[in-house]
């Protein structure tokens, strides 16, 4: 069967320029010389290297991933010759990408996570950190946070939505991150959640639980939002916290309640023990953690 496409005087003509073009171009002749190559490569395979340069082209000048108009953002086209003496065409990430590869490679660290991709570049250095750790209110909670660090115990941040206090604790675990340490980030609601849908999925469960008894550092987020029930106060969150607090394994919370508070939000009205259970949870957080009050303006 025989597939060649008879082309158009005028398709012929392009193709014909095409690859006198190709033939004058700088890459393709570096190409070349370094493969050892003649111009009837460039007849045979002019399409593929048409191709690859005009993905040297969408690189030029480029001022960063936002402004990528490669077909694969931050992957460039790349050609190489195998042993065989055969073209082969792949994709290779540009210095952009590269970059932030290097600034995600503790992103394997985590063991669990509700953080967004963006959120693994927070650092505790930002100019943003610094910036508003010069209010007085967010001064204080965030050097009594980074003071935390080479301590036994976490912290406690709470106070009104909006504060900054997920956006200072996702700072925290990436430190944590890039020093070598398994860390779990956990929106308690969305856990709870994902408990619920996954209800008969033992394994699941299982597995999402090891991660948050033996990460080196967890951060419990917005603790006390969750819809609670007596399966999650004591089936799912006194476990936890009592395998870290026997451990003694670095534990983080933030809520927008403070420690008085979350006690109340945790008795369950007609409920057996009602108060003994919300106490035992209150016990393990004030043992692992030191309250810190995040007030000032919403950030939001």
């Amino acid at each position: 069967m025989n597939f060649n496409i008879k082309l158009s005087e005028e398709q012929i003509l392009e193709r014909q320029q095409n690859i006198a073009r190709l033939k004058e171009n700088e890459w393709i002749q570096m190409f070349l010389e370094q493969n050892h190559l003649d111009a009837s490569f460039v007849e045979e395979n002019s399409g593929v290297l048409l191709q690859w340069l005009r993905s040297i082209n969408a690189c030029r000048n480029c001022k960063g991933l936002d402004y990528c108009v490669q077909k694969i953002r931050g992957k460039a086209t790349k050609l190489k010759m195998d042993d065989s003496g055969f073209l082969n065409e792949y994709y290779a990430s540009c210095q952009y990408e590269q970059n932030r590869d290097k600034q995600l490679a503790h992103q394997s660290k985590y063991r669990f996570s509700h953080m967004s991709s963006n959120d693994y570049l927070i650092d505790l250095n930002d100019a943003s950190f610094l910036s508003a750790a010069k209010e007085k209110e967010y001064g204080l909670a965030y050097n009594q946070s980074v003071s935390s660090i080479p301590l036994n115990q976490g912290v406690y941040l709470y106070g009104n939505p909006g504060t900054g206090k997920s956006y200072l604790m996702k700072g925290i675990c990436n430190y944590y991150a890039k020093t070598n340490k398994t860390v779990s980030f956990v929106q308690v609601p969305l856990l709870i959640q994902e408990l619920k849908q996954f209800m008969t999925d033992n394994e699941y469960r299982q597995r999402v639980m090891n991660h948050l008894r033996f990460s080196d550092v967890l951060v419990l987020d917005d603790i006390g939002a969750e819809s609670i029930t007596q399966w999650t106060r004591d089936e799912i969150l006194l476990p936890v916290l009592d395998e870290r607090m026997n451990k003694q394994m670095k534990t983080y919370f933030t809520s927008n309640y403070s420690m008085e508070e979350l006690e109340q939000q945790y008795r369950l009205v007609n409920k057996p023990n009602n108060a003994i259970a919300s106490l035992r949870i209150l016990e393990r957080i004030r043992t692992l953690s030191k309250p810190v009050q995040l007030s000032g303006k919403s950030r939001r």
